[in-house]
């Protein structure tokens, strides 16, 4: 396989990746999730914890230290899965910056901050129960 090759293949599967994770509907309700987990956990129904999973170049920066550990970075040396991170995550910015939809926040914030206001409720309750 050819060093181009190897570039486009990296290069596809990180923006692949990306927008997956970060936009994709398929990963909505993981996200949601996550997002309302912490946040019920830390009693903390505003703050935004697990932003990261609405941000390309944070989720690229994982990504490509992943593809860069598990040897998918076209390069060869000792520092491939930085390289690959950092590569990643410059993919990431420039897939923000032309090509994301800023409404996939927004949209899934709302159902978040219910998610959490409901379950908060729920708990305070059980303790007014409780006592």
């Amino acid at each position: 396989m050819t060093t181009l090759e190897l570039w486009l293949r990296w290069l596809l599967g990180v923006i692949g990746f990306i927008y997956l994770l970060t936009e994709s509907g398929i990963f909505a309700n993981v996200r949601t999730f996550f997002s309302s987990l912490a946040r019920t956990a830390l009693n903390q129904p505003g703050v935004p914890h697990f932003a990261w999973l609405y941000c390309p170049p944070c989720m690229g920066f994982w990504i490509g230290l992943v593809l860069g550990i598990l040897g998918y970075w076209p390069l060869e040396g000792d520092f491939m899965f930085l390289e690959s991170a950092i590569a990643a995550m410059a993919v990431g910015a420039v897939w923000k910056t032309y090509f994301t939809n800023p409404n996939v926040f927004e949209g899934e914030h709302a159902l978040v901050t219910a998610t959490v206001t409901d379950a908060l409720a729920k708990k305070k309750a059980e303790a007014n129960d409780d006592e």
